[in-house]
């Protein structure tokens, strides 16, 4: 047999080629992203809770829902390509629906509607339109909480924060270890509570990022 010889510089670039190669697998793999999204287009500036996609602004725009019972001047965001068509219904702890968040797949869209309720009085939200008068097959409902570690209160802040499951309206079927986090905001704290939110959604996001 015979025998090669290595030498210590040869050694330090092997070692090196291999941590490169170590690196490069969750790369490969994909890292499932964090879409925030508020009732607004440009969010809650007074909070400053906007709607960001990976921690960058977001904003929406208003454009026709092409989903099931879709509504004109709709509060809509882009998404990445490829997640699941369906839509995630947001009821109130008491009952009775909150919002309605779609995924559109046609378009690579959210779609944010929030509904109308007798006493809500001007001036309203950009997804204070009502809900759509119909909704795709795959539907999924969850119940508001508190966020940014508050509790649940007329005060808000107010939402959701929602990890699907694999073939659940907005998960990533490319990316089935990894899915992606939406943070849904659809009530807007008070001003008393802005300094408070805005600490707390510091640690959110970290501690979404860590389990990552």
């Amino acid at each position: 047999m015979k025998r090669v010889r290595i030498d210590r510089l040869s050694l330090t670039a092997i070692l090196a080629a291999m941590v490169c190669l170590l690196l490069a697998v969750p790369s490969a793999r994909g890292q499932g992203f964090t879409l925030q999204v508020t009732e607004r287009t440009n969010g809650f500036v007074e909070a400053n809770l906007f709607n960001l996609l990976n921690g960058a602004d977001h904003p929406g725009f208003l454009m026709q829902d092409p989903g099931p019972g879709g509504l004109p001047n709709a509060l809509t965001f882009t998404t990445p390509a490829g997640l699941v068509q369906g839509d995630l219904v947001l009821l109130e702890p008491g009952g009775g629906y909150s919002d309605l968040i779609r995924w559109n797949a046609n378009n690579a869209t959210l779609v944010f509607y929030s509904d109308i309720e007798t006493n809500d009085l001007p001036p309203f939200d950009s997804a204070d339109i009502g809900l759509p008068g119909a909704s795709y097959p795959n539907v999924f409902s969850v119940t508001e909480t508190g966020l940014f570690g508050q509790p649940y209160s007329e005060r808000g802040p107010n939402g959701y924060v929602y990890v699907p499951a694999v073939g659940q309206p907005g998960s990533d079927p490319n990316n089935p270890l990894n899915q992606p986090t939406y943070i849904i905001i659809s009530d807007v704290p008070e001003p008393g509570t802005v300094a408070l939110v805005g600490l707390s959604l510091v640690g959110a996001l970290a501690v979404i990022r860590r389990k990552k």
